[in-house]
């Protein structure tokens, strides 16, 4: 059972929300280098008092540097505002893509500036400058068909270059310039989306594999545990039939030379052709069991679970800055246990990545604000459980209703092989998956492991 359904925001705010989160948050953390954008500024500076004041130069481009260094002093000073809030506090989604919306009008703006304050043939050079802003960045940050923020950030930095200093020379390369900047920064912005976006199906198809063959050498290392066993089996009846047939052997010699009756040396007889026959029998199934079974490598390895969440949930929060996160260990000594994991540490980080990034994006629509990673030992049994809690929409009971399948999503544009590959790799180490609803709403998803020995 769910909680109340929050009201579904307008479209245009889905798709700026969608935008806002699918911004890679290294490209991000690269935009926020203080240094960088410093460093930037000076050389930016530099050229500019080199195209004003060198001779013949100055002639060409007849650049006004004044006014474009104001405003370059202006972006940068805002732009590291922005940047310094956000590092300090947790901007939301929409908040963060805001500022990155800012950050891209205002670098456009320095960019158009030369543009605004030269005069021809000078201003048609200086046109390379925000053509190539556009195309570069709105690529970058994810700007395409679909999402064409970043791309009306840019436009409306041009435009205002334009409003500084119109006349019809100006307006003629304005007119120009836009229609380039817009049909360039769409082309490569969405051919990059659609590169990042077959990428990660490329990835979610590989880690299922990878999870598939994990399995599969589990069921393997079961299939050879069932045959040792039965193996096992066959030595002691091969072992108790070749004691048989030594006792029958000493009772034939006994008879013989005590000239027992025929009749008890027959029956000696007997029991010692039946012991033969017994280890002929074990002798021809171990060599069956040995044909049919090969031998195999272990899947598992001991992962130390509690240090891996709490490094994944690290991980996470940077990523979803907008989610709060949490990670509990329960008794205290589950925070040095250790679980059995398909693939070992880097399995575990894949089913915990996939169990929390599937939390935090909720079904697409409705996202996760709150997100607990709890591990919890079990003291009746070699058992830890990673649950992973959320206040978001819940689990669709259609997908409840059945086991995990491979490509089974309600979320849109989601392959539907996160929860099969997270299935898998537990299946690996001889874990399981638990899905359900929390009785106030929101998804739970437990991830039994066996424990590992120290």
């Amino acid at each position: 059972m769910t909680g109340p359904a929050e009201p579904i925001a307008p479209r245009p705010h889905r798709r700026f929300l969608a935008w806002a989160e699918s911004i890679d948050p290294a490209l991000r953390r690269s935009f926020q280098w203080p240094l960088g954008w410093v460093a930037a500024a000076l050389a930016y500076s530099l050229l500019l008092t080199l195209v004003s004041q060198a001779p013949g130069l100055r002639e060409f481009f007849r650049l006004d540097p004044l006014p474009v260094v104001v405003l370059q002093v202006f972006a940068l000073a805002v732009t590291l505002l922005v940047y310094g809030a956000e590092n300090r506090g947790r901007f939301t989604p929409a908040q963060r893509g805001a500022s990155m919306l800012a950050v891209a009008f205002l670098f456009q703006l320095v960019c158009y500036a030369p543009v605004a304050f030269s005069e021809p043939p000078g201003t048609y050079v200086f046109a390379a400058l925000p053509l190539m802003a556009m195309w570069l960045h709105v690529a970058a940050i994810g700007g395409s068909w679909r999402h064409p923020f970043p791309l009306l950030a840019h436009g409306l930095g041009m435009a205002v270059g334009l409003a500084l200093h119109p006349d019809p020379d100006h307006a003629a390369v304005f007119a120009t310039v836009a229609p380039l900047g817009i049909a360039g920064g769409l082309i490569s912005g969405t051919l990059l989306t659609e590169l990042s976006t077959q990428r990660a199906a490329l990835a979610e198809h590989r880690s299922a594999i990878w999870a598939q063959v994990l399995a599969a050498r589990a069921e393997e290392v079961d299939r050879l545990s069932t045959t040792l066993g039965r193996a096992l089996v066959l030595r002691n009846e091969g072992e108790s039939a070749r004691q048989v047939a030594l006792r029958a052997v000493a009772a034939i010699g006994d008879g013989v030379r005590d000239r027992a009756p025929a009749a008890t040396v027959r029956a000696s007889l007997a029991a010692l052709d039946e012991a033969l026959r017994r280890l002929a029998r074990s002798a021809e199934e171990t060599r069956r069991l040995g044909r049919e079974s090969p031998p195999s490598s272990g899947a598992a390895l001991p992962v130390r679970a509690f240090a891996c969440a709490r490094q994944v949930v690290e991980e996470m929060a940077a990523r979803f800055p907008g989610v709060t996160f949490s990670c509990h260990a329960f008794p205290p000594s589950a925070e040095s246990a250790l679980a059995a994991v398909g693939g070992g540490e880097e399995g575990l980080r894949r089913i915990l990545e996939i169990a929390v990034t599937n939390a935090c994006e909720g079904d697409g629509v409705r996202c996760a604000s709150r997100v607990e990673v709890l591990v919890t030992g079990e003291p009746q049994l070699p058992l830890l459980t990673l649950e992973v809690r959320d206040d978001g929409p819940g689990f669709p009971p259609a997908l409840l209703a059945g086991p995990v399948e491979a490509f089974a999503t309600t979320k849109p544009g989601a392959s539907g092989l996160g929860l099969y590959t997270a299935e898998r790799l537990a299946r690996a180490g001889g874990g399981f998956l638990r899905r359900e609803n929390g009785a106030g709403g929101g998804a739970r998803l437990a991830i039994f492991l066996p424990e590992a020995a120290a």
